[in-house]
């Protein structure tokens, strides 16, 4: 089929290594965010990530609903035109839910993230 031509192309001229340190570098990078979230205590990590995707939540004591709380914050960091995050249901509730795939992505990029998800709850929600 096609899709497996594209692929067969991209491996022979890339090779393996350009594929695996992307996803190694992925990896790395959602661990370091996982520590970050972990760190902050207006944020809780759903679980220990295992791969590029990772959920978490903003936490405000004064809110009466977590999970109403997270569907607003989405729905205006989406607004925001600079960032992309969908949310999930998890046994705990409703999270915020991040894929790292953009091979441009850096730390710096996520704690900004984390930053505008504080601002637009504070002002927001």
């Amino acid at each position: 089929t096609a899709m497996g031509i594209k692929l067969y192309t991209a491996l022979k001229v890339l090779g393996t290594d350009v594929f695996r340190d992307f996803i190694e570098y992925t990896y790395d990078l959602t661990k370091l965010f996982a520590r970050e979230i972990t760190r902050s205590s207006d944020f809780e990590l759903a679980c220990e990530p295992s791969s590029n995707i990772i959920c978490f939540r903003y936490l405000d004591p004064a809110a009466t609903d977590l999970d109403e709380l997270q569907r607003k914050i989405r729905s205006a960091i989406v607004a925001l035109e600079k960032y992309y995050i969908v949310q999930t249901l998890l046994e705990k509730g409703f999270y915020l839910r991040l894929t790292i795939i953009n091979p441009h992505t850096e730390m710096e990029d996520l704690t900004a993230l984390l930053e505008s998800v504080r601002d637009v709850a504070k002002k927001d929600c």
